[in-house]
């Protein structure tokens, strides 16, 4: 089902090792060595390393800078998108990082990309921690040879009434302070160029896929089905009371990680009962297993639909719709549970995501406030991801932690 690659990439090393692998990104033709087939001699094949970045359809850098003027309260969410093409021979894994970003002129909200101040750092406090919201992904992290084209995608949004009222006006009387000394510099100096509001440098990059433990997975994307034997603990070939249709649930599995975490179809695990009993009907149902298993939680489900930085928002009752943002870096994912939890809100989001969108209602561990826990379900074209009341009968599935070596055959 699914095939170990480490000793294909041995060969190639083989026959590649007197030759210069190109693996950084460039807009402009590199080469690389591969060995072709079977036939370990002189002759050697030349595949082509082409990627090239496009805006409105004209050619630019891979390293990207988003500038914004038009900054206030209840403004139009914009966003900015490059178009990645891969025009080459060879696939190519996607990544982005953040080089620096800039909000006005304050020492304190400049940030450049260093050892206490990581991109996923940096990306958190422009997502999380202004009234507006600035977030940025990858429609993929995978783009093979002269497949579709990936996009990466920047947005930028304030909503209208953010429930803090304080802060909004101050940030908005700041982002007006800060247009007004521009344009006093240039009626000053005719030459001076204005600075932009908001000011962020991107650096997108497009890489050979490799094997580094540190590379996604893409033997393990989530969506990806598993027939798992629960009893045996390994991967099966024919549904069975123990033979269960699984699928990968983890948003970004990387290829040193030793396990996967897998979620049972619901037509496979029929369990059901109340928030309050969640965990002893979930261990009394899973007590003849051999697999591993824990609990879903709410964050499983914020680290993939998270990625929709366009549609996936948070709804507060008296309050703009907001958009959830990344929940990368540190607890922020926790936080903002908990917080929705508070204001009584929940967090819609596309039926795109397959595996988190039912018309029943499924529990996940986590609390949403003393009476109530957090469980989603689907009605129409969107899924939520909401506060069910503790006494509500929902379904319950476990997450089956796998070891990857259980799942790969040789």
């Amino acid at each position: 089902m699914f095939k170990k690659r480490h000793k294909v990439y041995l060969k190639l090393n083989l026959v590649s090792i007197v030759f210069a692998v190109v693996s950084f990104i460039s807009v402009s033709f590199a080469w690389f060595a591969y060995s072709g087939l079977v036939d370990v001699k002189t002759e050697v094949g030349v595949k082509a390393w082409y990627i090239e970045f496009e805006k409105n359809n004209e050619v630019v850098s891979n390293d990207i800078v988003i500038s914004l003027s038009d900054l206030y309260p209840g403004m139009e969410p914009l966003s900015e998108v490059i178009t990645i093409k891969n025009l080459g021979d060879s696939d190519a894994k996607l990544k982005y990082t953040i080089d620096y970003a800039r909000i006005l002129d304050d020492n304190k909200d400049y940030y450049v990309l260093s050892d206490d101040y990581t991109s996923d750092r940096i990306e958190d406090a422009l997502s999380h921690d202004y009234p507006f919201h600035i977030n940025a992904t990858l429609s993929k992290t995978r783009l093979n040879a002269k497949e579709t084209d990936a996009e990466f995608i920047v947005t930028v949004s304030w909503p209208l009434d953010s429930g803090d009222d304080k802060l909004d006006s101050a940030w908005g009387s700041k982002a007006y302070q800060f247009e007004k000394k521009q344009e006093e510099k240039k009626k000053k100096d005719s030459n001076y160029i204005k600075e932009p509001s908001i000011k962020i440098g991107f650096d997108v990059s497009a890489q050979q896929v490799t094997d580094d433990v540190d590379d996604h997975d893409y033997d393990f994307e989530y969506g990806k089905q598993v027939l798992f034997d629960v009893k045996n603990n390994m991967i099966c070939n024919s549904l069975s009371e123990s033979c269960l249709k699984t699928y990968v649930i983890d948003s970004d599995n990387l290829i040193g990680d030793k396990n996967v975490s897998l979620l049972p179809d619901i037509s496979s695990f029929n369990l059901q009962g109340s928030f309050n009993d969640y965990k002893s009907l979930l261990d009394e149902s899973t007590s003849s297993w051999n697999a591993s298993v824990r609990e879903l939680e709410a964050k499983d489900i914020l680290k993939v639909i998270s990625k929709d930085i366009n549609s996936t928002l948070i709804m507060t009752p008296n309050i703009s719709d907001a958009i959830l943002g990344t929940v990368k870096y540190g607890s922020r994912a926790d936080n903002i549970l908990a917080k929705v939890g508070k204001t009584n809100g929940y967090i819609s989001y596309d039926n795109k995501y397959k595996l988190f969108n039912n018309d029943n209602c499924i529990w996940t561990s986590t609390k949403y406030n003393n009476t109530s826990g957090y469980a989603y379900t689907s009605d129409n074209n969107k899924s939520k991801i909401y506060g069910e009341s503790s006494n509500s009968t929902c379904n319950i599935i476990p997450v089956i932690i796998a070891q990857k070596s259980n799942i790969i055959s040789d």
